[in-house]
């Protein structure tokens, strides 16, 4: 054997010799040349569709050689490859094996890495509110896995009118995007209700002569929602006293909102009658005092309805009673 400039490439000379019967011989050589031109044969990881967060660890390879019992396998790397978006890529990752002789098999294995999972949004919870607590659009946070930023935009918001003015729905929408494109959407519905009920501020109580009871005046009110408040007079309700001159007048305003919320109050006149009558006509002489007689006005010829008319009130009518 003849080493060559492998372990596997070399000569073998074979050498043959006739020899006849006195001795005469004659010696030739086979020349056998051996050589390594078959290149090993390389087993890789099968390629692989991933997602980006789930990325293979680097797989191992293996080789066989017609020749070699063991041979050099080495890793080459990898190679990225863009695609489409920032998560959507292939990695080309790469073994060579090598004989005895500097034969080489190179195989690269292709990992396709996608992104198809939509973020993780979180936004503000569903909310109930009185329609003068209406909160600030809030805050909205989410998470992919992949992209350590992801993309949130609030959409806007939405109103939907319920079964009065200030009784309705607000849908605020928020979207989160990842860097290829994934989207998660959701919505926050608020509840705007109008269950407080106006603030009605009514004329004060008043004491009053009967001759001076004053017209209905003038009730106000205020709302936590509406600007503008419905004031409806329901009426006055007299209650009567010891004398027609004395009796209370109970007088209600309502002040009604934009949803049929109420409140009532009244005011309460209290009415007497504190001045008495006073004549307004002369009263005819009596028959006696015509003759000279004493002052007796009891003899006046007029009757009670007659004597009455002579004298008025400022609340009632004047009876006169004669005895």
């Amino acid at each position: 054997r003849k080493d060559g400039d492998c372990e596997d490439s070399y000569s073998l000379e074979r050498t043959w010799t006739a020899t006849d019967n006195c001795g005469n011989e004659t010696s030739l050589t086979q020349i056998i040349t051996v050589v390594d031109t078959t290149a090993p044969e390389l087993t890789i990881p099968a390629n692989e569709t991933a997602e980006c967060d789930d990325l293979p660890e680097v797989g191992q390879a293996s080789a066989t050689d017609n020749c070699d019992a063991e041979v050099d396998v080495v890793y080459d790397g990898e190679q990225r490859v863009d695609g489409s978006c920032e998560d959507s890529y292939t990695l080309l990752r790469t073994w060579t094996a090598t004989d005895n002789c500097g034969n080489s098999t190179t195989l690269s294995q292709t990992i396709t890495v996608v992104d198809t999972t939509a973020p993780e949004l979180t936004i503000p919870a569903d909310e109930t509110v009185e329609c003068d607590s209406i909160p600030e659009v809030g805050q909205a946070s989410a998470t992919d896995n992949c992209d350590a930023d992801v993309d949130i935009k609030f959409d806007g918001e939405v109103r939907k009118d319920g079964d009065c003015e200030d009784s309705y729905s607000l849908e605020r929408t928020w979207t989160a995007t990842d860097n290829c494109g994934n989207e998660t959407s959701l919505t926050q519905i608020i509840t705007v209700v109008d269950t407080t009920a106006p603030e009605i501020t009514v004329p004060a109580d008043e004491a009053v002569d009967c001759a001076a009871v004053p017209e209905p005046g003038t009730a106000t009110g205020v709302d936590n929602c509406d600007t503008d408040v419905e004031i409806r007079y329901d009426g006055e309700v007299r209650t009567d006293g010891d004398c027609p001159g004395n009796y209370t007048l109970v007088r209600t305003w309502t002040a009604i909102d934009n949803c049929g919320n109420e409140t009532s109050d009244s005011q309460t006149i209290t009415v007497t009658d504190t001045t008495a009558p006073v004549q307004i006509g002369e009263i005819p002489a009596s028959e006696n005092e015509i003759n000279g007689c004493a002052d007796d006005y009891m003899d006046a010829p007029l009757t009670e309805e007659e004597f009455a008319l002579l004298f008025e009130d400022d609340c009632s009518n004047v009876v006169v009673d004669l005895f």
